[in-house]
């Protein structure tokens, strides 16, 4: 199946590949033509996995639900979205919503060290919302829409757990 992966404003085809071996499966990814040996271990089911793209290893926290996957690589925070071919073929024709962003969740336990934004601030997408310190690096939360914030669900100092809500923009 092919999936289409935005990353860093760039946009590139996967197409996942899956052998069925005797006694076990084996995946191989093709990435612009070129062939991966692929391994993936559960975490924390439904959000958190470890990834073995050849011999790199990569922990992938997803958001549940949603098209975006929070990747987080040596403390570094990196936003990606994930399309299958139906998928991306609807935006197409129907053209992306930037409205609102919805609930802005944590993607990894942290402690909230700033919150540049209030109740009732017009933010627009990419906007820093929040900083969220994780694994001793500071991770800048952004708006993923244009909107105004209707709930800010956390203070500073305060504890997050992964999938927390953080922010709520309508």
């Amino acid at each position: 199946m092919k999936y289409y992966v935005t990353f860093n404003e760039d946009e590139i085809e996967v197409e996942i590949e899956v052998e069925i071996r005797e006694e076990a499966g084996r995946a191989v990814g093709v990435i612009d033509g070129q062939t991966y040996p692929l391994d993936c271990s559960v975490i924390e089911p439904g959000s958190k996995y470890s990834v073995l793209i050849g011999a790199e290893s990569l922990n992938v926290t997803v958001n549940p639900g949603t098209s975006e996957l929070d990747m987080i690589v040596g403390g570094h925070l990196y936003r990606t979205r994930v399309l299958d071919e139906r998928e991306r073929g609807a935006l197409q024709l129907g053209g992306e919503r930037k409205i609102g962003g919805g609930v802005v969740k944590s993607v990894m336990p942290g402690i909230v060290r700033k919150v540049f934004i209030q109740e009732g601030t017009q933010v627009a997408t990419g906007e820093p919302l929040l900083i969220l310190e994780a694994m001793k690096m500071e991770n800048e939360i952004c708006a993923e829409g244009d909107g105004i914030v209707a709930k800010v669900h956390v203070q500073e100092g305060k504890t997050v757990n992964s999938n927390d809500p953080l922010v709520t923009i309508q």
